[in-house]
């Protein structure tokens, strides 16, 4: 998981990027193609870490068994 200052933020919180990408084009009036794709691009980050994981514990369970 990478994390990035969520600019929205007053304290500069760190955030997971796919967070910070749904916070920005979750803003009033950011609407059209552009925040479209930065939704896709953090559902699609969700999904490689989710893959990655699966594939860690893949090769974990094969070391033990």
């Amino acid at each position: 998981m990478r994390l990035i200052v969520n600019p929205l933020s007053p304290s500069g919180v760190t955030q997971p990027i796919q967070t910070v990408l749904r916070v920005l084009a979750s803003q009033n009036n950011c609407d059209g193609d552009p925040y479209d794709q930065m939704m896709e691009a953090a559902n699609y980050i969700d999904e490689l870490e989710e893959y990655i994981d699966m594939e860690k514990t893949k090769r974990f369970m094969e070391e033990q068994f």
